[in-house]
């Protein structure tokens, strides 16, 4: 049995007894809609020889409840397939029964034609009592509804011949756990059909009375027996006529009444459906709610039944109701109705406006004079003005939220108010809601679209829209200024064409591969060609356009101008550079410090020994002239030292106030003595200001420099020196940031053999030459080093055969240069107790020898945590402190704050084979009194500790 007839067992008439139940009691339901809903078709249901599936009817059935919330409208339907309304075939097949026994009879041929899931039997258990049984066939799985649908119409059945629905009882449901489903169906027998079973009777009676009385009457009295049994048998038959004439009169003024009413609510469904329809129509068309409201007025007043109507709208506050539109009310009254207002903040309003715009329930009232005492005075007032005798108002509502009320009244006519009424100015309330809310939804479409709009417009980044085919379709003022073209020119043209021609198939791949992942792309660079011809960078960001089916109708992105992000780009990397070139220039300058610092160490042990050696052998002239060469040897490899502190840009060491003209004329001449082949010509600026640096560094700048350009020369040329003050800015023309403020410059130009550009950032690395073997690589970033220990900048430019040009700038100063002359250095003897602290037991040994030699009493101490044992035992007869800056475990740093909270009024001299750097600053600022410099003469020392001594606290 699992065939077609089970996939498919119920006719397609069922369902269109259900569509003829809706469009009776439901006409404003969308019968196409629901159809559509429900997987069915108009055509569907009106082929009489269709069948529907059962997932097909379930669906019909849940679309049915939610429309109309009605949980039981199978019964209802049911029932109405043998009403007078109804004109299916169905009902065509029942006229042709005689009795409700012989209509219940045929549902067994009936049912087939209806349902073919189950089978139907009838079998009659006492007069006017019949069992139906429904047993679905195997694969067949009925729902409730399906019984309900059956009891409405077994309901249904008698009332074409009792005009009452028969009594159904049901013993047995498989809903219930039965088997099947049983009916048990009774009705009330007319009294024309017991006056005919009494005649068909009494006419049995008759023949067997006349058979006996002939056999035992004279013929004379049966002849008069005879006639009386006939003319009460003729008074029966009257009797039952006459009674059929009346029932059937009955059931004929009650065809004709419903007929009228048919016919009167048909006009009245057509007049409201004529109105819907103008309402929808209107409410489509316009997008004014202003211009909506006026416009249903209209209709209302030609459509409606009502001698007035209003409609009042709440405020853009949502405080009070006003007055939108109206008909039917004169000039006077309808300016009076405009200046009212109806306050919805009032928690005791009694208004009948008020109330159902905050229940949202409609309010009717067809005798307001009974009850007008229960209103407010302002109510009261109202009533009587406007003489209202009845009021339908219902609520305007979109959603939970309530727009406003409809209100109408009679206060000519005295129709009374119907639920139908109702249902059509709910309808009507309903297109209003939907009306009001498109309209501020268009409102707020147009605002959001007109801002949208604005912000493209504004935006800095070039916005576009191009449909499948690659054509722009829109393009923000941005767009425009970049491509150089009117929107009127650019709206239509091809968007990759406006690419240069390296990136048309670029832009083509872009595009295929966004549409093929349904991803979006970001920052894409490109090049795009101007009106002018010129290109441009560009970076692009572009995703899909979408339509409501998900499905793409074209692209839609951004366009920026990616010149100042190339050029951050090439600057991050140029400054990437320079901080790799840094962190080398570090690295080595730590090589360079450690070695400088160490060997400082070792030269001041030399030193002190030669120095030893002279005071020991003062009777010696060739001892003592030996001490002297080597005294002499020291003092130059100390001036190396400080070549290699250049390239540790430790600090400044013997810092002076020089004058940069003079150190330039100085060492000019004397180079120009080693190289007659090269021109040397000056333009030093007069007056300039000093600088405070170290003398001899800058003069390893000017050496280095002078013989970097020589070698640029080497067949002869020309250097070019000028000397300039100038002022700097951050925004100085430089490709690196600067302090501003005053600067000496000092510029060199040659005439030599150029650098290549792709080698101008790596000249100043140590140990990089361009001399093909014959330089050290070091000279360059000696001078790189120096000049960044006294905060300056150098900047180069060179051309390949035009030569190379290095600018020097160093910091400024108001200040002049006091001559003064150096005195002779001497040796000064003292009674003084030093405390020498060093973790250098030749520094400590010859400088304590030598010390000692002078008259001074010296204790020594060669690490930290000795010198603070020490100085705690002896700290009230120790007058000078020489810290050395640099030792293990406790350094110089560490060291003096613990001595000073042992005696605040220590004296110390620092003392360091590194440079005056930013530490040892520090420690002078602290407090400490004085710096020398590793290695250094017995005479320097003697005359710092003499001048701290005699100083004053």
């Amino acid at each position: 049995m699992q065939s077609a007839d089970i996939l498919a067992p119920y006719n397609s008439r069922i369902t269109k007894n259900y569509v003829n139940y809706l469009q009776d009691v439901y006409p404003d339901l969308n019968i196409d809609e629901i159809l559509r809903l429900s997987g069915m078709t108009a055509e569907e249901v009106a082929d009489t020889g269709h069948w529907f599936s059962q997932a097909q009817v379930d669906r019909f059935h849940e679309v049915l409840v939610s429309v109309t919330g009605d949980a039981h409208i199978s019964r209802y339907a049911g029932r109405y397939i043998a009403s007078a309304k109804a004109r299916s075939d169905v009902n065509q097949y029942l006229v042709g029964m005689v009795t409700i026994e012989t209509v219940y009879a045929s549902m067994a041929k009936l049912v087939p034609m209806l349902a073919r899931g189950a089978t139907t039997t009838i079998e009659k258990v006492g007069p006017g009592r019949l069992e139906i049984t429904s047993t679905p066939k195997p694969g067949v799985h009925e729902k409730p509804y399906q019984c309900e649908n059956r009891i409405g119409t077994f309901e249904a059945l008698p009332k074409p011949f009792t005009s009452e629905f028969a009594h159904i009882e049901h013993p047995e449901c498989i809903h219930n756990g039965g088997k099947c489903c049983k009916y048990i169906v009774s009705w009330n027998t007319s009294t024309s059909f017991k006056l005919r079973l009494v005649r068909n009777y009494a006419a049995l009676a008759t023949i067997l009375t006349v058979l006996v009385l002939a056999y035992n009457l004279t013929p004379h009295s049966f002849w008069m027996s005879v006639s009386i049994i006939l003319g009460l048998n003729f008074a029966l038959s009257m009797a039952y006529m006459a009674q059929k004439l009346r029932e059937q009169d009955r059931l004929i003024d009650a065809y004709h009444q419903n007929s009228d009413k048919q016919i009167q609510s048909a006009n009245t469904s057509y007049n409201n459906a004529l109105l819907v329809q103008e309402i929808g129509r209107a409410t489509a068309a316009i997008i004014d709610s202003d211009t909506i409201m006026h416009e249903l007025a209209g209709l209302m007043s030609n459509r409606l039944g009502f001698d007035r109507g209003l409609i009042l709208l709440a405020d853009e506050t949502g405080e009070k109701l006003t007055y939108r539109a109206g008909y039917g009310y004169s000039s006077d009254d309808r300016r009076r109705i405009e200046r009212m207002q109806f306050n919805l903040n009032n928690p005791d309003s009694k208004g009948i406006f008020v109330k159902v715009f905050k229940e949202q329930a409609y309010a009717i009232l067809d005798n307001i004079g009974e009850i007008s005492d229960s209103f407010s005075s302002k109510s009261q007032s109202l009533v009587t003005d406007f003489d209202v005798r009845s009021i339908l108002c219902v609520p305007i509502v979109y959603g939970n939220t309530s727009l406003g009320i409809i209100a109408v009244d009679n206060n000519r006519t005295k129709a009374p108010l119907k639920k139908s009424d109702i249902n059509l100015l709910q309808g009507i309330a309903s297109h209003i809601a939907i009306s009001i809310n498109n309209a501020r939804s268009f409102k707020e479409l147009k605002e959001s679209e007109n801002k949208y709009r604005q912000t493209l417009e504004n935006i800095s980044e070039g916005y576009f829209e191009i449909d499948s085919g690659y054509s722009l379709v829109f393009v923000n003022k941005t767009f425009c200024e970049f491509m150089g073209y009117d929107q009127k020119i650019l709206i239509g043209s091809r968007f990759d064409h406006h690419f240069t021609d390296a990136d048309v198939p670029k832009v083509q791949r872009l595009l295929i591969a966004i549409s093929q992942h349904e991803q979006p792309i970001h920052f894409a660079s490109f090049k795009i060609t101007k009106s002018d011809g010129q290109p441009m960078a560009v970076d692009i960001s572009a995703s899909l356009i979408l339509d409501t089916h998900g499905q793409s109708i074209g692209y839609r992105g951004l366009i920026r101008d990616a010149t100042e992000r190339l050029r951050l780009e090439e600057e991050k990397k140029r400054l990437e550079n320079r901080l790799l070139q840094a962190q080398k220039m570090e690295a080595i300058g730590a090589l360079a410090g450690g070695i400088a610092h160490n060997f400082n160490n070792w030269l001041a042990g030399i030193l002190g020994n030669a120095t030893l050696i002279k005071m020991e052998a003062q009777r010696n002239e060739k001892v003592q002239q030996r001490a002297e060469i080597i005294e002499g040897i020291i003092e130059n490899a100390s001036l190396m030292t400080q070549q290699l502190l250049g390239y540790a840009r430790g600090g400044k060491y013997n810092v002076d106030l020089i004058d940069v003209n003079e150190v330039v004329q100085r060492t000019v001449d004397t180079f120009k003595t080693t190289r007659k082949d090269i021109a040397i010509e000056l333009h030093l600026e007069p007056d300039l200001p000093v600088i405070e640096a170290n003398r001899s560094q800058i003069e390893q700048i000017l050496w280095n420099l002078y013989v970097n350009g020589a070698d640029a020369m080497p067949v002869g040329g020309k250097i070019v020196i000028q000397s300039s003050a100038v002022v700097l800015s951050e925004s100085s023309a430089f490709d690196f940031t600067v302090v501003p403020g005053h600067y000496v410059c000092m510029s060199f130009s040659d005439t030599g053999d150029g650098i290549a550009q792709e080698h101008l950032h790596d000249i100043f690395e140590p140990f990089f030459s361009t001399k093909n073997g014959k330089g050290t690589g070091l000279g360059l970033a000696s001078v790189y080093g120096i000049v960044k220990a006294h905060h300056g900048y150098i900047d180069v430019k060179s051309e390949l055969g035009r030569g190379s040009t290095f600018a020097i700038y160093l910091p400024s100063l108001e200040a002049r240069i006091v001559a003064s002359q150096k005195s002779e250095a001497r040796l000064i003897n003292g009674n003084a107790t030093i405390l020498i602290i060093d973790d250098e037991e030749d520094i400590l040994d010859t400088t304590s020898r030598l010390l000692n030699k002078l008259g001074y009493s010296v204790m020594t101490a060669s690490t930290g945590q000795m010198a603070l044992e020490i100085f705690k035992a002896h700290h009230q007869t120790v007058d000078l402190v020489i810290l050395d800056m640099i030792m293990p475990e406790i350094s110089g740093s560490d060291l003096y704050p613990q001595l000073r909270q042992i005696d605040p009024k220590i004296k110390v001299l620092l003392s360091s084979g590194y440079n005056r750097n930013e530490q040892i600053q520090k420690m002078l600022n602290l407090g400490c009194n004085g710096f020398i410099h590793k290695p250094f003469s017995l005479s320097q020392l003697t005359a710092e500790i003499n001048s701290i001594i005699k100083a004053e606290p």
